[in-house]
């Protein structure tokens, strides 16, 4: 009995030293990863398929900090390309109601800050509905507008004509979901 006891005991330190101890370390570097730490590196020496996979592990997390740094870099290249655009820049969601749109574009129609413009209806910034019915009709039909004249009301109340282009964004269904678009 005695001897079963002894193997027992090694048995379960040999188990848990190669597969347990190591299987959880796995599990809580990926808990840390998940929460936004990817300097975390793994040091698991069993010598078998657990160390292989805390290798990749540790190959997945170094690929990942690449990938956001990379990310971070073409994020920062396309806010600083939009940003300092002289051409007005902007989107539309739901409703055409506006969720971005560059210095640009909220200069172009008088406004200081983006944040006058963002959240108001691209509808209420044509002069003429007509001009509007136009626009949402013709993107509606084509995958595209390109170099459309329309009158748009600045935020003084004066009118500015502009030309405007843009592309269609359609929603999950296929539905017509707003507009990337630009205007001079």
């Amino acid at each position: 009995a005695l001897i079963i006891i002894i193997f027992c005991a090694i048995g379960y330190r040999i188990v848990n030293n190669t597969i347990i101890r190591p299987v959880s370390l796995l599990n809580e570097g990926a808990q840390i990863i998940r929460q936004g730490d990817l300097e975390l590196k793994l040091k698991i020496e069993t010598g078998d398929e657990i160390e292989e996979l805390a290798s990749s592990f540790n190959q997945m997390a170094s690929a990942l900090r690449a990938n956001i740094h990379r990310l971070r870099s073409s994020e920062q290249r396309y806010r600083s390309l939009v940003t300092s655009m002289r051409d007005g820049i902007f989107q539309t969601g739901e409703n055409n109601i506006i969720p971005f749109i560059n210095p640009a574009g909220a200069a172009i129609l008088g406004y200081d800050q983006i944040g006058d413009v963002l959240g108001q209806s691209l509808h209420d910034f044509f002069l003429h509905e007509e001009e509007f019915e136009h626009v949402i009709g013709e993107i509606s039909e084509q995958p595209f507008i390109e170099s459309v004249r329309v009158w748009l009301k600045k935020s003084d109340n004066e009118s500015v004509c502009v030309e405007m282009s843009g592309i269609r964004l359609f929603g999950e269904w296929g539905e017509l979901a707003g507009i990337d678009g630009s205007f001079r």
